[in-house]
C-alpha cells in the first residue's frame, strides 16, 4: 500500500484543525501536533501496541469491535477522539480494558494553559485556608 505524502504547507491535521493552533504541540510524537489531540494519540499508540501484540489487524480489529475500519487507523494515529462507548468495543476486542488503553494518557498531554485545578489542587488549597485560619 503507498502512503500519500502531503504537500509542503498542506494541513494534515483534518479540516477542523488550524495552524495556528499548534501553540503548544508535542515534539515527543515527533510531529507538529496541537496539545488538543495529544491525548488522542497516547490512545492511539497504547491502542495499536496491544492490537500488534495480538497481530491482527486493523480490519480484523474493526470487525471485533464494530468499527469502521477508517476510524480504527484514525483513531491509531490520534487524528480522532473516539466516544467512550467505541472505546469501550474497542477494549473488549483487544481483551484490556478502557483503562490500560489510556494508561499513557496524562496531565502532561494537555497544554499547561488548558490545564485546570485538580481535585486534589481544591482540597490541598481548602485545607490550607483551614490552617491559615486556624493559625489566627
Amino acid at each position: 500500500m503507498s502512503r500519500r505524502i502531503p504537500k509542503k504547507g498542506t494541513n494534515t491535521l483534518g479540516s477542523n484543525a488550524s495552524r495556528s493552533n499548534t501553540r503548544g504541540a508535542a515534539s515527543i510524537v515527533g510531529m507538529d501536533l496541537p496539545s488538543s489531540r495529544l491525548p488522542a494519540r497516547a490512545l492511539g499508540k497504547r491502542m495499536r501496541e496491544i492490537r500488534e501484540a495480538l497481530n491482527i489487524s486493523q480490519h480484523d480489529l474493526s470487525e471485533l469491535a464494530h468499527v469502521d475500519p477508517s476510524n480504527i487507523g484514525k483513531i491509531e494515529r490520534g487524528q480522532a477522539n473516539p466516544k467512550l462507548d467505541t472505546m469501550t468495543r474497542i477494549a473488549t476486542a483487544l481483551d484490556t480494558s478502557v483503562s490500560d488503553l489510556t494508561r499513557y494518557v496524562t496531565a502532561e498531554h494537555v497544554a499547561p494553559i488548558e490545564r485546570r485545578i485538580t481535585a486534589a489542587d481544591l482540597i490541598r488549597a481548602r485545607e490550607e485556608q483551614l490552617r491559615e485560619r486556624d493559625a489566627q
